[in-house]
């Protein structure tokens, strides 16, 4: 977002250093129908910008609604690093192609954003939107990055301000526009590569994360004109961190100051000179075109077909909104595609029969669909459970039950009820909702020695085998992964014993597809399932929700009462994780000064491996976020042990 002040920085901070000479000779350009509309095109003037993003009419000073703190919306359209080495180290008229294309595909992007972002709100919240004039949107161009690399980016205002089809002027739907951002880019970038297609013969590396790389020129040749994306490498590598927040934090930690402005011949130059490096010159960058073509086409039903299959979109979630699938099928083609081409086969994935509407609307999604497989799914989910309530699988004697329970005397009355539910209702499927610290896994123990004490069999799984580990180690149910468990149900060889309960720890991760199926084996055994979990917890891997259906509407147990931690404010502190609320917790572990800190993060690490050594015999564990972490921290802690002669070839 621009503030309504925020104006200034394109005019001042971002047209310094390096890019000066190009805003000289390209200064901004418009934009959008709502540009049109006002009489804005061409060429940016400032003081039309500037009356735009304060809300008033460029000529008649009218205003366009009500002035709030948001000016606009900032959006960067940036090439890939190929592309971009392609145009400033190419000939005049490759440059000027490949501009054009860029062009084209901005322009493209942004009349996607017209189309299906950008909405006026009204009512209280937004709650009400309609449909505008179209945007009224900035753009500027930038030909190198902070580090002096070629990077052909456009960033691209776009006002918040636009006519309703109501006739009335207001801001738009910012949460909206925020939500189509990335799929505006995946469709720049496959318009980028249709029009380069056609006007230079390009080839494409494959398409990942909505974007490909120019298959001709040398991965080498790229890396040397990489020198931001090698900085923000080396900093997550400092900061030991991984993933696209980490890279923003990094990004702007090593954000350099723009360098001094060189004329285009000068800094040419000294890029050819750094692509000699690599072993590259003037002719193997022709290597690079060919004949002008179209793009290869892509047939729209097998398209759909692959889309909606079950590894397609709603492979890891249930319902889809139309960015879902404008993104998907923007990614799919290596050579791009039209914007004409991707609503068309938008549409056609929408059209698959396959394709089922579903009820409402989300105000920044629009209307939602999924397919007729996973509602499959998840209705037999929902309908076997509802079927085998009164199945009479894994009842135990009440003998059997008490004695389990009395040789527990610690267990609470909402534990006990838990064992008793379990044990005693016969149902094929029952749920235990269990908070953190309630002590899911003692009673899960309590019902497992009165199962086997009934002569009833007993078998756990999880998603994570670890997982699975810490069930059976805990409760001294056998266990496995789930995946092995269904592969075991899918083999006509393997039965299970009639009355086997099968235990499900963490089932909030699993998805809809294989707890149908898992319900399924276990009604084909004539086996009782016990899914164990919380829904407010660690969320499901693929497709989900029916867990936290089935803990709606069938008799779940649920267990509330915390414990495992001795102090109040650790409870409350729990219950404020679980609400989605860190601050207070955090806030009180450090109060509590529970919360240890180190200058840098290597010094943290060190921190806990030594922490962790002295703990000895005591047992410690140390829990990280990422594979990266994990890696550094065994390293450590080898490291240490050989150091302390611990540990010996």
């Amino acid at each position: 977002m621009v503030g309504a002040g925020g104006v200034s920085y394109y005019f001042e901070s971002v047209s310094s250093g390096v890019d000066d000479y190009y805003l000289a000779a390209e200064p901004g350009t418009w934009y959008g129908t709502g540009a049109e509309g006002l009489g804005l095109a061409g060429t940016i003037d400032g003081a039309d910008l500037h009356a735009v993003l304060e809300g008033r009419h460029p000529t008649t000073g009218a205003p366009l609604g009500r002035a709030g703190k948001v000016a606009g919306f900032d959006l960067t359209f940036s090439a890939p690093k190929s592309v971009s080495v392609l145009a400033e180290l190419g000939p005049p008229d490759v440059r000027t192609a490949v501009l054009a294309a860029h062009h084209a595909a901005v322009a493209g992007a942004v009349a996607l954003l017209e189309e299906h972002a950008l909405r006026g709100r009204r009512g209280h919240g937004g709650v009400s939107q309609v449909a505008t004039a179209g945007a009224i949107a900035a753009g500027f161009d930038h030909h190198t990055s902070r580090a002096g690399d070629p990077q052909t980016h456009t960033h691209v205002l776009v006002a918040n301000r636009a006519q309703g089809t109501d006739g009335v002027w207001g801001a738009l739907y910012g949460q909206r526009v925020f939500a189509w951002a990335k799929t505006a880019g995946v469709a720049y970038q496959a318009f980028l590569r249709a029009e380069l297609t056609a006007a230079l013969g390009v080839g494409w590396g494959p398409v990942v994360n909505g974007m490909a790389d120019l298959a001709a020129l040398p991965a080498a040749v790229v890396d040397r004109f990489s020198t931001r994306r090698a900085q923000i490498v080396a900093e997550l590598a400092a900061r030991h961190r991984e993933g696209p927040r980490a890279a923003q934090v990094a990004a702007l930690a090593t954000r350099p100051p723009k360098p001094e402005p060189l004329d285009p011949g000068t800094q040419r130059a000294l890029w050819w000179d750094r692509a000699a490096t690599a072993g590259f010159s003037p002719a193997d960058l022709l290597e690079v075109l060919g004949p002008g073509r179209a793009p290869a086409t892509l047939h729209p039903a097998g398209l759909a077909a692959e889309l909606t299959a079950p590894a397609g979109l709603t492979g890891r979630r249930s319902g889809v909104v139309a960015r879902h699938r404008y993104q998907a099928v923007a990614a799919a083609p290596p050579e791009g595609l039209d914007p004409k081409s991707l609503a068309a086969l938008a549409a056609a994935v929408v059209a698959h029969p396959d394709v089922v509407s579903l009820p409402g609307r989300t105000l920044h999604a629009g209307a939602t669909w999924t397919t007729a497989e996973l509602a499959a799914a998840e209705t037999a989910v929902m309908a076997g459970a509802a079927r085998r309530l009164d199945a009479g699988v894994g009842v135990c004697p009440a003998a059997a039950v008490e004695s389990a329970l009395a040789a527990r005397p610690s267990l609470s009355a909402e534990q006990q009820a838990m064992v008793r539910r379990l044990c005693c209702s016969g149902s094929g499927v029952d749920v235990v909702v269990g908070r953190p610290g309630t002590g899911k896994t003692f009673a899960l123990d309590a019902a497992r020695a009165a199962w086997e004490t009934s002569g009833t069999a007993v078998v756990g799984a999880a998603v994570a085998a670890r997982t699975a580990r810490a069930l059976e180690a805990g409760t001294a149910i056998p266990s496995t992964s789930l995946d092995s468990l269904l592969a075991d149900l899918a083999r006509p060889e393997v039965r299970l014993a009639p009355g086997t309960v099968i235990v499900v720890d963490e089932a909030g991760m699993v998805g809809t597809r294989p707890l149908a199926r898992l319900l399924h084996g276990a009604e084909a055994n004539h086996a009782k399932i016990v899914l164990t979990g919380d829904p407010a917890q660690l969320p499901e891997l693929e497709a989900g929700g029916a867990f936290a259906a089935l803990a709606k509407t069938l008799p779940a147990v649920e267990l509330t009462v915390n414990r495992r931690q001795a102090h109040a404010w650790e409870r409350a502190a729990l219950d404020a994780v679980r609400a989605g609320t860190p601050a207070p917790a955090v806030a009180a572990y450090r109060q509590a000064g529970r919360l240890n800190f180190a200058d840098t993060a290597e010094a943290a690490r060190n921190a806990l491996v030594a922490d962790w050594a002295a703990a000895g015999d005591e047992g410690a564990a140390m829990v990280a976020m990422t594979r990266a972490d994990v890696d550094d921290l065994n390293g450590l802690t080898r490291a240490h042990l050989v150091a302390t002669g611990r540990l010996t070839a």
